[in-house]
């Protein structure tokens, strides 16, 4: 039977230790909602609405990424052990992870009209469109039918309010965290 000082001492470094290790589960778990799109024992996310590029997953594939990479862990350390917060720092997470409508801003309006104009760039390109008296016309920037992407960002543009889908890739009280923590601390233990 090991003596009185040996459990002490393991017993500190697992009051250290574990919620390091804890945390660094969590975030493994969080950024897997990313691969898997959605989390463990839930519905899989929405998929984007008029989604061009069929490549691109809902919230990482093509794009940046920077939600992803942005879940990260802080260590405090206190008298009785230490504390460990997971959390993400970019600003638009918690329409992501929560859903919810906003009023897009100037500077946001003035983006979709760019991008609109990029994604419309092309489309003078396209084929010949029939008139109304059913005559052939040459395909200007005026009379060009849009293509699906340039019409979301004029749409985007245009939009009193946008809706963000509920797409929760952090929660505590999930049950596969929950149960990736007992497998941890089990095997810790």
């Amino acid at each position: 039977m090991p003596d009185m000082p040996e459990l002490r001492n393991a017993a500190k470094i697992l009051k250290e230790q574990l919620p390091v290790i804890a945390a660094t589960t969590a975030v493994n778990f969080y950024q897997q909602s990313f691969n898997s799109q959605g989390m463990y024992g839930r519905e899989r996310w929405r998929k984007r609405r008029g989604n061009a590029d069929a490549g691109r997953n809902v919230l990482i594939g093509k794009g940046s990424g920077a939600l992803r990479r942005s879940i990260r862990q802080q260590h405090y350390s206190t008298g009785d052990g230490s504390v460990v917060e997971v959390f993400t720092n970019q600003v638009y997470a918690k329409i992501h992870n929560e859903g919810g409508k906003f009023v897009p801003t100037a500077k946001q309006r003035k983006f979709f009209w760019a991008m609109h104009h990029e994604a419309k760039k092309g489309a003078a390109d396209t084929a010949p469109t029939v008139g109304k008296r059913g005559k052939m016309r040459k395909a200007t920037a005026k009379n060009v039918r849009l293509n699906a992407e340039a019409e979301m960002w004029r749409n985007m543009a245009l939009a009193k309010i946008i809706t963000v889908p509920q797409r929760q890739f952090m929660d505590i009280q999930s049950q596969g965290m929950s149960e990736s923590l007992k497998r941890l601390i089990v095997i810790k233990v």
